[in-house]
């Protein structure tokens, strides 16, 4: 499972990606970890149920030796595909000439980013809202609820007349017409 995910995340790392080789996998991992433990433990019951309870009260020492091994195999397979192989598999990729660039390329545009936020400058573009709904809560420019011309223009893209809001009621009193 976890494997899976790690080449779903990475099939397209390249030079657009604004993550590393191991950020991606460290994703896969967290995203997968939870499904991985219980299905490890699902599998891991019956086995315990027949080590325990199967060898106690049949006391088949045949049974109490393929019951052990099966157990330390899926401990041991679920912890490995987790905490080793992963970890393992991105030790060796971060090596390659490729994933070393896009690791220098991710950490310029991290640095850059790191930069523009402490400057207090942002790279993104503002956002407007365009919408047809009426009783929409736009917010107003100032106290009265009345939208002026740059509140109405910014809100609507100055295509619509400046839209009144309706005074929010209070929860539990009725409102008067």
């Amino acid at each position: 499972m976890v494997f899976d995910k790690v080449r779903e995340n990475t099939a397209g790392i390249g030079a657009g990606s604004k993550l590393t080789y191991s950020q991606a996998a460290n994703l896969a991992v967290n995203q997968t970890l939870v499904r991985s433990i219980n299905t490890s433990i699902i599998a891991l019951l019956p086995v315990a149920g027949l080590l325990f309870i199967g060898v106690g009260l049949l006391g088949a020492g045949t049974l109490k030796d393929l019951a052990l091994a099966l157990f330390i195999g899926l401990a041991t397979g679920a912890y490995s595909s987790i905490f080793v192989a992963t970890p393992l598999l991105t030790e060796m990729k971060e090596r390659e000439p490729a994933m070393i660039q896009l690791r220098k390329k991710v950490a310029v545009r991290e640095a850059a980013e790191a930069k523009a936020a402490r400057e207090g400058t942002t790279t993104a573009l503002p956002i407007t809202v365009e919408t047809n709904d009426p009783d929409a809560a736009i917010p107003a420019d100032d106290e009265s609820g009345e939208l002026s011309g740059t509140g109405a223009a910014r809100a609507t893209g100055g295509t619509r007349p400046p839209v009144r809001r309706k005074p929010a009621s209070r929860p539990g009193t009725k409102r008067r017409r």
